[in-house]
């Protein structure tokens, strides 16, 4: 129809509170052919349907009154829906009767009552609110957005941070274990040497240890010590044979031969308390070890001492 895109127009400017040329160019085309269709239909009443004559002459003040007084009557009808007919009667509309301006009177009054209220039913001002409401809205959540992923980043770096600091003190945890044996079994060894219970002797054999190795090749860890009081500094030189049998036969293998060089001197040692002496001795492929014996030479003499080869393998 003719008001339809008229009617368009004003439910925007009622939304937004204004109209622009955007909101009114995809109209304009139903504009036109509302005006062409308009006008051709009040050429057709006039010429074809005969709307001419004094039932058509009203003036300007008569169709004011009765544009102003058409809202109420389909309003009331709309409301009380009684002797409702395809064509009412005709008016008599007569603007000396001060009654009848009361229509377009109200009329106006309640246009500019809603001029008025226009803010209350989601205008321009409302829309703008609530665009600056989702506009915070969604700033807010960006930003709190933003800090979850950065306290997520923060956790992991902290949980990073607690692995590896647990992982070093589990590994530092570990070194101190590992100290604290060595002190334990240091104290025990000192213990022993010098504990108020223990024997006091002169210089002899305080522990002898063989580990083998590849090629035959036995390794040794002999400890000496002397825990008589006011000794003196020993000096000398320790050599020591081996006892065992091989191809069913007894043999004693000789310092030079365990070391498989003619003539080998001594280890020497100088201590006043204890001294720890390593090497490594030659055992022939079938020689199976009884007993080892060590002598420890010193310029006032020579100290003899045989230990059980099962006593050098102990721990």
């Amino acid at each position: 129809t003719f008001s339809l895109p008229f009617a368009l127009l004003v439910l925007t400017w009622w939304r937004r509170g204004r109209v622009i040329w955007r909101d009114a160019l995809p109209l304009l085309p139903f504009m036109v052919l509302g005006v062409a269709y308009g006008a051709f239909t009040s050429y057709l009443e006039h010429t074809q349907v005969g709307a001419r004559g004094p039932e058509f002459t009203d003036t300007w003040l008569q169709k004011v009154l009765i544009a102003g007084r058409v809202p109420w009557f389909y309003l009331g009808k709309l409301l009380w829906p009684a002797e409702l007919v395809f064509i009412y009667r005709r008016w008599d509309v007569d603007p000396a009767q001060l009654w009848q301006w009361a229509f377009p009177l109200l009329t106006v009054a309640t246009v500019l009552a809603l001029w008025l209220l226009r803010g209350w039913g989601g205008g321009e001002h409302d829309l703008a609110g609530e665009l600056r409401d989702a506009k915070a809205r969604l700033q807010a959540q960006t930003t709190q957005i933003n800090q979850l992923e950065q306290d997520a980043a923060t956790l992991r770096r902290s949980d990073q941070v607690s692995r590896d600091a647990l992982d070093q003190v589990q590994k530092n945890l570990a070194e101190r274990d590992e100290e604290i044996a060595g002190l334990r079994a240091d104290v025990t060894f000192y213990e022993r040497l010098v504990g108020g219970s223990a024997q006091r002797k002169g210089l002899s054999v305080h522990s002898l240890r063989f580990s083998s190795e590849a090629d035959g090749v036995s390794h040794f860890d002999l400890t000496l010590t002397q825990t008589i009081k006011k000794a003196g500094t020993s000096r000398g030189g320790v050599t020591m044979s081996i006892e065992g049998v091989q191809d069913s036969a007894l043999r004693a293998m000789s310092w030079a031969e365990l070391r498989q060089q003619s003539g080998d001197a001594p280890i020497p040692f100088e201590f006043r308390y204890f001294q720890r002496l390593q090497g490594s001795v030659m055992l022939p492929e079938g020689f199976r070890p009884h007993r080892v014996k060590l002598s420890l030479r010193r310029d006032n003499g020579v100290i003899e001492q045989t230990i059980p080869w099962e006593d050098t393998q102990k721990g």
